[in-house]
This record gives C-alpha cells, sequence and structure tokens, in this order.
C-alpha cells in the first residue's frame, strides 16, 4: 500500500577533513561524511502497514562505509514507529518524520499515513467528476456497498485538441482492494442478483446484415482524410485573401419556379488547388437534371464512359433534399446561400472527386480575381459511383446530399465572421459532426414519415425491426429513408469499440470505421438532446444547432460555450456520464441521451453480433455500448470491484475510456488510482446499481 514521494529527505552533513603536515604524518581513519536512506519519503493509506527503509553510509570521498550500526527514531510514534532493522510501521494517520543516524551524522525522510477512508457517497443514477488525484493525493475511493452494487468509471480528455493532433497517450486505472477477499474468492450470496454480460440475442429477431455498410465505412475514413486536408486549406485561404475578398452576399435559397433552368451545359474549375490558382482549362460540364433548388451536371468526359448517373438517380436525391433535406437545413442551420443568383445549388458529378464520397470547396465563396480557380456560387462536387450505387441498394448518396448543403451554409457563414477572427471555420470534428447532424435528422424525418418514430422520439430495436425494411419483421431490403439513421448507428459503433478513441480526431492505432463523422455526430447528437430538448418536440432542438452555425457566433468550442452557456469541460464531463449511463436500468436523468436507446439500437444489428455471430460474418467487438475496457470475453462488461487490477491503453484527444466494476460486498470498498493521465483528464464515476 506504499507510495514513494518526491525527495523530502534532509539530510544533515558534518564534514570532517584530515590532513598531514608537509613533513608527512598519519592518515586518520575515514568518517562517515554522509548517509542516504532509501526510500527517500513514503505513504501509505491504511494503519497496521509496514515499509522497510534502509540507509547506507559513505566516506568523503563517495565510498560506501562498511560495517555502521545505524539508530533509527519516528518523531511522532502516534503516526508511525520504527524498529532498529529500520521497519515502520503505520499507526495512526499523520506524517512523521523517521531519523537515522550514526556517529553524529544523521539523514532524514517523512513517512505519512494518509487517511483514504472516506469514499464516494452516491446514489443510483448519481454520477460526479472529479480532477485526476495527484501521486501524493488519495485514489478516489469506491465503497464495497452491498453485493451487487455496480459502478462505471470513465476516463475523458476534456480539453479540446486540433484536428490534427494524433496524441494518443497510455493512461492506466489501478484498483486496490481495501481490506477485502478478492471477487472471484468470494461469490456473490445467494439471493443476490449478480449483473449479467449483454444477453445473446434471439437469432430471429437478428437485423439483416447491410453489406454496403463496409464499404460506406471505408469510404468515410478517406473522405475524412479528404475534408480534414480541406478544412486546413480554407483555414489557409481566409487568412491569406481575408473577408474583403469573400463574394457578395445573395439572398437565401428559397424554393419556387425560377424565370428559367440553367442551361444545357456549364464550365467549371475542378482543380481546388492550394493556391487558389486555375489549374488548367475549365471542364465542361453536361446537366443530368433539375428542379427548383438544384441542378445535377456531369464532367462530359466522364459521362462518355459510361460511367453515368440517370436522371432518376438524381431525381430521387433532389426529392429527398426537397422533402427532407432543405427544411432541416433551414430549420437547423439558417438556410443555404444563393450568391450567384440563380436559385439553386450546382452538383456537379466529376471524376475529381476521386475514391472519395462529395465535398465542398471554400475557394468557390471567394472572387475570382483573388482565387482565379473559384466557380463564385454554391456548388457540390459529388462521386458518381456513389449515386450508381443507388442500384445495389446502397442509399448513402440521399443524406449524403443535405450533408454537403450544410456545408454550403456553414462554409459561407465562417468567411463571413467579422475581421477580427482569427480562424472563422469551426474545427473539423464540429464542422462534419454538424453536417452529420443534418443528414441524420433529414433522414429521421423522412423514416417517420413512413412510419418510423418521430424525429423527437427514442429509437430502440423494435422501430428498426418493424420500419427499417421494406417488409415488416426486418423483411426485404433497408429503405431508403432508414440509411441515413442506420449509417450513424455504425460509426457511433466504429468510435466507441475503438480503444484508442477520440473526439477531436482519430488517433494512431484507432480501430476501422473510427472516424470524425461518428465522433463529431455523436456528441452534437448528445448536445442536441441534453441542451436542445430535443425530446419536447420534432426538431425542437434546432435552436442550438442553428445559433453555432450564425456568422455572429464565434466558432467552435468557444462558440458553443456562449450557445449552452457552459464550459466545455463541464460539456464533455456530461457527455461521458450520458455514455455511461444511456441503455442502463436507470431512467434517463438529466443531460442524458434521448435520440437513441443505443444499447437496444445497435446489439441486433449484424454488423455488432458478436452473441452469437450474425448471418456467417464474422464476430462484432464483443459485448454492448459503451464497450468497457473492463469487458470479459464472454461479454460480460465488469469486474469485481474487490479484484486487484490494472486496466492500461492509450487515450485521444476527446477520448473516453469506461471502466465497469461490480462490489460482492466484502471489505471496505476500493481505491481507484490513475496514472500517466494528459493534462485536462477527469474521472467522472457513475452508479448504475
Amino acid at each position: 500500500m506504499n507510495r514513494f514521494r518526491a525527495p523530502l529527505a534532509l539530510v544533515l552533513v558534518t564534514g570532517l577533513v584530515a590532513c598531514s603536515d608537509d613533513g608527512g604524518g598519519t592518515v586518520p581513519d575515514p568518517t562517515i561524511d554522509r548517509i542516504e536512506v532509501t526510500p527517500d519519503g513514503s505513504s501509505v493509506t491504511e494503519v497496521g502497514t509496514s515499509v522497510q527503509f534502509a540507509a547506507e553510509a559513505f566516506t568523503t570521498d563517495g565510498l560506501p562505509f562498511a560495517g555502521v550500526t545505524f539508530s533509527w527514531s519516528s518523531s511522532d510514534p502516534s503516526v508511525g514507529t520504527i524498529d532498529d532493522t529500520g521497519l515502520a510501521t503505520s499507526v495512526g494517520f499523520g506524517e512523521t518524520t523517521i531519523t537515522v543516524s550514526a556517529s553524529g551524522v544523521s539523514a532524514q525522510a517523512v513517512f505519512s499515513v494518509r487517511d483514504c477512508s472516506e469514499a464516494l457517497t452516491l446514489a443510483e443514477g448519481e454520477w460526479v467528476a472529479t480532477a485526476v488525484p495527484g501521486d501524493e493525493e488519495c485514489g478516489i475511493i469506491l465503497p464495497a456497498g452491498a453485493a451487487g452494487d455496480r459502478y462505471r468509471v470513465g476516463l475523458v480528455r476534456t480539453s479540446p485538441a486540433d484536428s490534427f493532433d494524433f496524441d494518443r497517450p497510455e493512461v492506466s486505472v489501478e484498483v486496490v482492494p481495501l481490506g477485502a477477499a478478492n471477487a472471484s474468492a468470494a461469490l456473490f450470496p445467494a439471493g443476490v442478483e449478480v449483473p449479467l454480460a449483454a444477453q445473446a440475442v434471439q437469432e430471429s429477431r437478428r437485423l439483416p446484415a447491410v453489406p454496403q455498410l463496409s464499404e460506406a465505412a471505408a469510404r468515410a475514413e478517406s473522405t475524412a482524410r479528404l475534408h480534414q486536408r480541406l478544412h486546413a486549406q480554407a483555414i489557409e485561404l481566409a487568412e491569406r485573401l481575408g473577408p474583403e475578398n469573400v463574394i457578395r452576399p445573395g439572398p437565401l435559397l428559397t424554393s419556387g419556379p425560377l424565370a428559367q433552368d440553367l442551361p444545357g451545359s456549364i464550365q467549371v474549375y475542378t482543380g481546388f488547388e492550394r493556391d487558389c490558382q486555375a489549374a488548367g482549362d475549365l471542364d465542361t460540364a453536361t446537366l443530368i437534371w433539375q428542379n427548383d433548388q438544384v441542378a445535377f451536371y456531369q464532367d462530359e468526359d466522364e459521362r462518355a464512359t459510361g460511367n453515368a448517373p440517370t436522371a432518376a438517380q438524381v431525381q430521387r436525391m433532389a426529392d429527398f433534399a426537397r422533402d427532407y433535406g432543405f427544411p432541416v437545413i433551414d430549420e437547423y442551420f439558417g438556410g443555404v446561400p444563393d450568391n450567384d443568383g440563380n436559385g439553386k445549388v450546382i452538383v456537379v458529378v466529376t471524376p475529381s472527386v476521386g475514391n472519395f464520397a462529395a465535398f465542398v470547396w471554400s475557394g468557390d465563396y471567394f472572387t475570382a480575381a483573388s482565387c482565379p480557380g473559384s466557380n463564385e456560387g454554391e456548388y457540390v462536387y459529388f462521386s458518381s459511383s456513389l449515386i450508381l450505387d443507388q442500384d445495389e441498394g446502397q442509399w448513402q448518396s440521399l443524406e449524403t446530399l443535405v450533408h454537403e448543403f450544410k456545408h454550403n451554409s456553414s462554409m459561407y457563414n465562417s468567411v463571413n465572421r467579422p475581421g477580427n477572427v482569427q480562424q472563422p471555420y469551426h474545427p473539423a470534428w464540429e464542422e462534419e459532426g454538424s453536417a452529420e447532424i443534418a443528414g441524420n435528422m433529414a433522414s429521421r424525418v423522412a423514416w417517420a414519415a413512413v412510419g418510423g418514430p418521430a424525429p423527437n422520439e427514442t429509437v430502440v430495436s423494435q422501430d428498426i425491426y418493424d420500419h427499417g425494411f421494406s417488409q415488416p419483421q426486418a423483411q426485404g431490403d433497408i429503405r431508403p429513408e432508414f440509411y441515413g439513421v442506420l449509417l450513424r448507428l455504425f460509426r457511433t459503433h466504429a468510435y466507441l469499440t475503438s480503444q484508442p478513441n477520440g473526439l477531436f480526431t482519430t488517433p494512431l492505432g484507432a480501430g476501422s470505421g473510427h472516424s470524425i463523422y461518428g465522433t463529431g455526430w455523436t456528441f452534437l447528437r448528445w448536445l442536441g438532446d441534453a441542451y436542445g430538448g430535443a425530446s419536447g418536440a420534432p426538431l425542437a432542438d434546432a435552436d442550438i444547432f442553428r445559433a453555432m452555425n450564425a456568422s455572429a457566433t464565434l466558432p467552435g468550442v468557444a462558440g458553443m460555450e456562449n450557445v449552452v452557456g457552459t464550459a466545455f469541460r463541464e460539456l464533455m464531463e456530461e457527455y461521458a456520464a450520458a455514455v455511461m449511463r444511456n441503455g442502463t436500468p436507470l431512467a434517463a436523468g438529466p443531460k442524458a441521451f434521448t435520440s437513441y436507446d443505443f444499447v437496444s439500437a445497435i446489439e441486433d444489428l449484424c454488423f455488432a453480433a458478436d452473441n452469437p455471430p450474425c448471418q456467417g460474418l464474422a464476430p462484432g467487438p464483443t459485448g454492448a455500448w459503451p464497450w468497457p475496457v473492463t469487458m470479459n470475453t464472454d461479454g460480460t462488461p465488469w469486474r469485481g470491484l474487490q479484484d486487484a487490477a490494472t486496466y492500461s491503453g492509450r487515450i485521444g484527444g476527446g477520448g473516453i475510456r469506461v471502466h465497469d466494476l461490480v462490489s460482492n460486498g466484502t471489505g471496505t470498498g476500493a481505491e481507484i488510482r490513475v496514472t500517466g493521465a494528459p493534462a485536462g483528464t477527469r474521472v467522472v464515476v457513475l452508479r448504475i446499481d
């Protein structure tokens, strides 16, 4: 139980120097010059604990002095005693000075006995956030309570980090039982209900596999990296070109008939050069289809290869945007601007997108005089393959279009922020996360229109089973309207099953599918639920997103804090508590997720299936939301509070690690010690049972 302190020993030195005269003489016997005591300080947390001190004497030449008999004493025997061999034993709480001496030379060390008996007192459903205890402080004490008492202990990094900060230090949580039998040796008393593992889902209720999700995940990871590069480029352009070169503000895009349609072909730049120059000639793009809000064009050379989306495919996208996308963009983000005055967003299907899904380029919001590669208007650049995938039942193109329309809105608002805002853009995780909110909310509204739950209701497995597929009882193909809901569940699963994970970026070593799309959406979905009152009425949380997107609001964390009135550190603590609470038997409580019961909604899905595996697929990650690091191989999420153990792993920026601990009722509890945690890490403790 002892823990070592920084050097505290106070050494008293007396030195005697012996010299001979020039005429010679005898050299006196060596004397003790100094004494070193180890450890130089020790701290224990229980009365009756012993620590062995040792001493060594040295001559003036620095050589060990053999055969020394040392005397030991304690300045306060009521705190700690010490015998002739240097064995100190704690007697009471406090601090005593251990002195070792020989031949008039002495050294000292501090022996402290810390009172760590004060345990957290939490009722079921209560939680608390604390700083990481220092090396010389007591750890967090969880009481033994009754057999079956259950706690979740989360580590969360709360300091905002740059989107390219891939730092992921290793942290450790040590569980030290206090006067208890080990959990494996002390079974739960008869009649006490033991927390169970995540139950195996009946195979008859397992929801069908959606193989397109794996492809979507791979595309999302690469697109996220592209968007982060474009985000960095946008910051450079804003700093270099300045607000004076932003294209003149136009009205918001509104629906309604126009005097005339856009032409059958247009000339566009698709170089997207970092220096904003026009690379090569203008490309000719041919009209595929248009309505009153959006016009779809495709690069004529690509279209000639036969890699050509049909009018029916892009019309399906436009209809989805008209009925569900634009209303969400208007309500949540204040609408899409119409700076070029043509009343439409122009979608250019171009091979320049490569293997990515789609993107908006910030250069289009600067004048061509300052940015020769600018198309000076509202453009979205789209992958032809993503549209053609509709033929395979892959409906990502529908909600992705809405995702990109949100970028049209927020990028223009960003470049129109006041000139004294040095960096006008939201961080990439917030920008992409809020665009995911747009695509997901459009899908929730669309899904409700075909029988799914209302946008303000909590999604559970039964909703997916009944209304997620083209036929009842999860038969047939996935509904286009539901795809944008399923995709977010897939991405949040990839986020929290990964260790390490991170809100602000994808740390090195993260699992497949982890991206700022999933992390940003999960956090902002919680923010809308907890601070926007999302459960109150359909689209009730729109106000906070619209406020954060406004050009008058500071970008990033500062603007978020101003809108919701809470410091970001506290938001991260509340978020961690909500992650740990969701899907437990506890009532939702304040500041909880209300849009999704993630345990129910995710665990029936084939990509998450581990008990049993699904339809011949490889098993998903063991266990269920929030996938504690204490997970056993059988899917049991908890370990014994009375089991001495250390749980170590890496944690990214804004990352979270959850530990699930259950008491067997013996002893006085356990001390939770944390080491290696970077600045800004907080410990969040939630009592479940």
